[in-house]
């Protein structure tokens, strides 16, 4: 069954940062400063559809389904960061921790944890966790998790 297309808006989302590895090699300790801009425009359709995802009363309108147009800007550290997603066959530790400012919700905490390395040989595995506060949706959010890729 094919739904019918609603138009919900438009985005873009521009970041950079600027760091300085203390180390090239593992532990390549970095420090950085990080800063991030969301803009965001919602339509103005209105999408019946969705209208079971809000609570009762609400319009399904496409602002409530759009994010809010955000800055973000702050400091990060951490070492390991080319672990969280290349492969490597050793099981090393990684970390990113810093403190962000977000311009709706104010400073708050940023954490990256895990290890990750090879399982089988031709692959990449990592248990992680996950901490969020300045993420733009008004609450914090924490991710637990395992995460593998096959390389063929």
């Amino acid at each position: 069954m094919r739904l019918p297309c609603a138009y919900l808006g438009r985005g873009w989302r521009f970041g950079g940062e600027l760091g300085y590895k203390l180390r090239i090699d593992y532990p390549d300790l970095n420090v950085r400063l990080v800063a991030e801009r969301g803009i965001y425009t919602p339509g103005t359709a209105t999408i019946p559809s969705l209208a079971v995802l809000l609570p009762t009363g609400t319009a399904p309108v496409a602002s409530e389904f759009m994010p809010i147009t955000t800055t973000q800007y702050g400091v990060m550290a951490g070492f390991g960061q080319d672990y969280q997603n290349a492969y490597r066959r050793a099981w090393r530790p990684y970390l990113d921790v810093g403190y962000i400012h977000d311009s709706q919700q104010g400073w708050g905490p940023q954490v990256n944890l895990g290890m990750a390395g090879s399982v089988l040989g031709n692959d990449h595995a990592r248990v992680y966790y996950s901490h969020d506060i300045t993420n733009g949706t008004g609450v914090a959010t924490t991710q637990v998790g395992i995460a593998y890729r096959l390389f063929y």
